[in-house]
């Protein structure tokens, strides 16, 4: 059969013909036909020339998955082997299509507990392909919950916390108390309060992630710690997170054992808890700080002293404290907030964190006649002292947020009990009695890239006083003071308001407080560090001396408390100077004084050698100031210690 006719001018040429053989030969299945052609030149024809051809136009024959492989970030699909193919193609949700010449193929970077569908085709050398197979779906299986703790919530319940280790909300996870051989029902949170315990036992605990693809079976966490909630005090203390809200959690004190109340977390905002306790109903909210006396038996005598010791979105730490049941402290009035002031009770005027375990106590109330103070709100071997509006006080070792509590009678017997806290850092080992950090459970993981909020940048949820920090690493961290607010922002116009949803799943940052930011002025002759590293530094004028080990610091009679945390911008900008490892003498621009002399100077290069230093007398207290010095930075040193005495300092240079 004639094919094509091509017609072209004289002389030699390159003849193309294409023959589509698809259609005209439809059927072949590696079949040999011949080629012919001549050349007519419209009276002659030429010799024939042949030649032969295989010809495949037949599709290999179908494919379909034989099993998968399932682990919690991979999935391997398995398939049949095609008659006649040379390779595969997968299309799937997992990837973009993948074509091998294998008989199985992983997928590997994927969610945990996931389903994904797959589809397979087959291809011969000729390029002839089968249709798709019919889509399957498959799910990798869950990822193995991470750092399970178990933590006591008062006497009768304990808290079971662990990280979904990136498996998608929605994960089902029960806890199995391995120690009595107990399952509880699921939850698709990452904590769970276990009540019904006993004092008088030890516990410990697995989590379970259930697979969802028929929700039975499941992958296992290593064990929790091993937790023996506290003997029935007088007192419990206990931190409940959002995800356990109007979870009725009981406790007992062990003033009247045989009683059982019970505490439920109502509502929780960026400020306040609403906690309600009972036997017979009694509803409060509270801020960090803030206390109130409460009869929850109904008899008319107040029994309970609630005292809210911090509060987040993400969760709220207090203390139920029994009260002494005579007359005085069930019917007096008990000593109040003095209203000009914002805390009863406030550690280094409310500072958020420090590094040295002795600070100052600050106290606002009004008809109070004695207090006592104590880091236990079990007051344990603590006396009543005269009431006084300020207290030097040392806290519990150990890195962590601390409590403290201070309990305050009026003349008639009555008492109430206030709290404030602060986060210890720079320890040798972290106090596993701290206050748990502030988590918010059920938030997604998020990178800067993936981050719903612009990070570097302040958000605030409507009608809500708290305003949070996005970090880098898109964790929140909350503004506690204004003061702190604007070393980071200009105004308040900085402030976004966006959804509570949105806010509520940033995690909360580890840190839980803010250093100093890129705006703060430290002042001249400033101790510092930032959070991420423990080099202090001197900053003098535009530089910064690295004080390069505790021996040097404190034998130039540095003080500790001095240490301020600042945000790595800050320290940026300083340019870096030489470190500090000369014990004898202070380096330049360090102010100074003597001991039984209250002259105040500063060393200074010598005008006519830089390698020498001298001492300024700074002439009076207005100058000092007009040149931005602190007078909680001047350094005392040894009479030893002797410098040429330069121009007096009496005017602004």
């Amino acid at each position: 059969n004639q094919a094509t006719v091509v017609t072209t001018a004289s002389g030699a040429n390159t003849v193309v013909s294409t023959w589509a053989s698809a259609t005209d030969a439809s059927g072949a299945n590696g079949s040999t036909y011949c080629i012919y052609a001549f050349s007519y030149d419209g009276t002659v024809s030429s010799t024939i020339a042949t030649t032969t051809v295989t010809l495949d136009n037949t599709a290999p024959s179908s494919t379909d998955f034989t099993g998968f492989t399932a682990a919690s970030t991979t999935l391997t699909p398995a398939w049949s082997t095609a008659t006649g193919a040379s390779t595969y193609t997968v299309s799937s949700t997992a990837d973009s299509d993948v074509t091998t010449s294998s008989l199985s193929y992983p997928f590997t970077s994927l969610t945990p507990n996931t389903e994904y569908t797959f589809q397979i085709l087959a291809t011969d050398s000729y390029g002839n392909a089968t249709s798709y197979s019919t889509a399957t779906g498959t799910y990798t299986i869950p990822a193995k919950p991470l750092s399970v703790t178990a933590a006591a919530s008062g006497p009768s319940a304990i808290k079971v916390s662990w990280t979904a280790n990136n498996n998608p909300a929605g994960t089902s996870y029960v806890v199995y108390n391995a120690s009595k051989g107990v399952a509880y029902t699921a939850t698709t949170s990452t904590s769970k309060i276990i009540t019904g315990v006993s004092s008088a036992s030890s516990y410990y605990f697995t989590v379970r992630a259930i697979y969802n693809s028929d929700n039975v079976s499941y992958v296992s966490s290593d064990a929790s710690n091993t937790v023996t909630p506290p003997a029935q005090s007088n007192n419990v203390v206990m931190t409940i997170t959002s995800s356990t809200a109007q979870v009725a959690i009981p406790f007992s004190f062990s003033t009247d054992p045989t009683e059982t109340h019970h505490v439920t977390l109502d509502s929780l905002t960026d400020t306040h808890a609403t906690l309600t306790i009972q036997s017979v109903p009694v509803t409060v909210s509270l801020a960090a700080g803030e206390s109130q006396n409460i009869d929850t038996s109904g008899n008319g005598r107040n029994d309970t002293t609630v005292t809210m010791n911090s509060v987040s979105s993400g969760s709220a730490s207090f203390s139920l404290i029994a009260i002494p049941q005579n007359a005085g402290t069930v019917f007096g009035n008990a000593p109040t907030v003095d209203t000009k002031y914002a805390k009863a009770v406030s550690i280094n005027t409310e500072a958020e964190n420090t590094s040295l375990r002795d600070v100052t106590l600050t106290l606002s109330i009004n008809g109070s006649t004695l207090m006592a103070v104590s880091n236990d709100p079990s007051f344990i071997d603590v006396s009543y002292e005269d009431y006084s509006p300020t207290k030097q006080w040392t806290l519990t070792e150990g890195n962590g947020t601390k409590v403290v509590y201070v309990k305050f009678r009026a003349a008639n017997g009555s008492t109430i009990i206030y709290t404030d806290t602060i986060t210890l850092t720079g320890q040798s080992f972290d106090d596993p009695d701290a206050l748990p950090a502030d988590t918010t459970t059920d938030s997604p993981e998020y990178t800067e890239q993936t981050c719903p909020l612009n990070t570097e940048h302040a958000y605030k949820a409507p009608g809500s006083a708290g305003v949070y920090y996005i970090t880098q690493s898109c964790t929140k961290r909350p503004f506690k003071s204004s003061r702190t607010y604007f070393t980071y922002f200009p105004t308040w116009n900085s402030v976004t308001v966006t959804t509570q949803e949105k806010l509520t799943n940033i995690p909360n940052d580890t840190l839980n407080f803010m250093p100093a930011g890129p705006l703060y002025d430290p002042q001249y002759g400033a101790l510092v560090k930032t959070t991420s590293d423990p080099k202090v530094y001197l900053l003098l004028n535009d530089k910064k001396y690295w004080i390069t080990d505790e021996d040097v610091f404190t034998t130039l009679n540095y003080d500790w408390t001095w240490i301020e945390d600042i945000d790595q911008r800050l320290l940026d900008k300083y340019t870096t100077a030489e470190e500090i490892q000369d014990k004898t003498t202070h380096p330049q621009y360090t102010l100074i004084k003597y001991t039984n002399n209250a002259k105040v100077y500063r060393l200074e290069p010598n005008p006519t050698d830089n390698a020498l230093t001298l001492k300024r007398h700074i002439l009076n207290e207005a100058i000092f100031k007009s040149l931005g010095f602190r007078m909680d930075r001047i350094v005392t040193v040894p009479d030893t210690e002797v410098y040429a005495d330069g121009e007096v300092l009496d005017a602004v240079e």
